[in-house]
């Protein structure tokens, strides 16, 4: 005994003394990773994963804010990039703004298979967005004619945006497929015949994407388009960037797909 107190005592009192300081030290440890979180790089973003959930939600809106304030915390943060840009191409009809996300994320990218996917979006969002213009204002030699479109047009429906603005340019919406919008083009009076527009086997190796349907499962997307459903996890491995899960699926969604050397089975 000292001091009037126990040694037992004392030992219980050094003891609960570490106890508390273990336990301070643990605590502030998970309040500054939790409060370092927004600034890791893309998917170790706390807002980037939360744009993922809101996109897969569908709460696109949402979705936008929590990827710009990702890249508002971390601006190297360039997946956040590649999000914005299909939001805002497929769920937005925001091309202007698509192209520069589309942009933004090709200056930080560097694995060339990727590169390669995305400048072929870019080259979709282009051509969406300069027939745009061309439907509101007209080429070049009419911009300055009256144009007076019915009330129920594509082009008047082109102009306020929404589904129907899709509609007006369906031909845009198969992937790596785009159509050609130069005035030429449009002007050709000959189209394909209809054994011409007949499905062809399509060559996997050359196919580079497949949008996602009301069903769809990724077991059945290999199986459907790459022959054989063991070939879901290629294509989960390859979308990793994308799926948060094999099962996380959403409709529209646009899926890259392996190359293999073989064909489709119909």
């Amino acid at each position: 005994m000292r001091g009037g107190q126990p040694d037992g005592n004392r030992t219980q009192t050094a003891v609960k003394r570490v106890r508390i300081t273990l336990a301070v030290i643990g605590l502030l440890a998970l309040i500054t990773g939790c409060s370092n979180d927004h600034l890791a790089l893309n998917e170790d973003n706390s807002y980037f994963r939360q744009g993922i959930t809101l996109r897969e939600d569908e709460k696109f809106d949402q979705a936008i804010e929590a990827f710009e304030q990702c890249l508002h915390h971390s601006p190297d943060s360039h997946e956040a990039h590649l999000q914005l840009a299909l939001i805002y191409e497929d769920h937005k009809q925001d091309y202007a703004e698509a192209l520069v996300h589309y942009k933004r994320y090709l200056e930080a990218e560097d694995d060339p298979d990727d590169v390669t996917v995305a400048r072929q979006w870019l080259t979709r969002a282009e051509r969406k967005f300069y027939r745009k213009l061309d439907v509101v204002y007209g080429s070049p030699d009419t911009v300055n004619a009256p144009r007076r479109a019915p009330a129920d047009t594509p082009e008047k429906r082109l102009m306020t945006g929404g589904e129907s603005a899709n509609a007006a340019m369906k031909d845009d919406d198969e992937l790596g497929s785009p159509a050609a919008t130069t005035k030429a083009a449009r002007k050709t009076p000959a189209g394909p015949s209809s054994s011409d527009r007949q499905p062809r086997p399509a060559d996997v190796s050359t196919a580079s994407f497949y949008v996602v349907k009301h069903g769809d499962t990724l077991s059945k997307i290999a199986r459907d388009v790459l022959g054989d459903e063991k070939h879901w996890q290629a294509i989960y491995d390859i979308n990793r960037k994308m799926l948060k899960s094999p099962e996380q699926l959403h409709v529209g969604q646009r899926l890259r797909l392996p190359n293999l050397d073989r064909k489709r089975v119909d």
